[in-house]
């Protein structure tokens, strides 16, 4: 009963269209790139989080409702301790903030390789909640199949 993934996706596109041309009007074209970047892997670690959450949301537990908040809370803070922690001794560990709702922070911090890899990284785990997703929605068809006789 939750908002698909597909929906949330549309939102996030709807939000971009007010977004992004606002970069584009911007006075200071050396930024534009970084923003839109960082706007990008912002987009995508969202598209985590809610792919996680409706996989979570299939889980049957009585706390079904109360894990997937604390998951995506903890999926959000966690990079940031860890940069926070790290950054204090070495200061080179940037990329982790590209899978944070941070990621502008570090987009100029970075090599354009990681960055790649980082949007790769995010489409591989897309992907693979998704495919997961999937499964979990098949059976779940099954079983209401069998339930309701329709199947010999």
């Amino acid at each position: 009963k939750s908002p698909s993934t597909v929906a949330i996706a549309i939102n996030l596109a709807l939000i971009t269209m007010y977004i992004l041309p606002s970069i584009f009007i911007s006075d200071k074209p050396e930024n534009k790139i970084p923003i839109i970047l960082g706007w990008l892997l912002g987009v995508n670690m969202v598209l985590i989080y809610a792919a996680i959450t409706q996989l979570m949301l299939f889980m049957k537990s009585k706390k079904r409702g109360l894990s997937p908040g604390v998951t995506i809370i903890i999926l959000i803070i966690v990079p940031v301790v860890i940069w926070t922690l790290i950054s204090l001794n070495v200061s080179s560990q940037h990329w982790l903030l590209l899978f944070s709702r941070f990621p502008v922070a570090a987009i100029e911090k970075v090599l354009p390789g990681t960055i790649i890899w980082s949007f790769v990284g995010q489409w591989l785990a897309i992907t693979l909640v998704s495919l997961q997703m999937s499964r979990v929605l098949i059976k779940a068809g099954k079983s209401e199949l069998i339930l309701s006789g329709g199947e010999n």
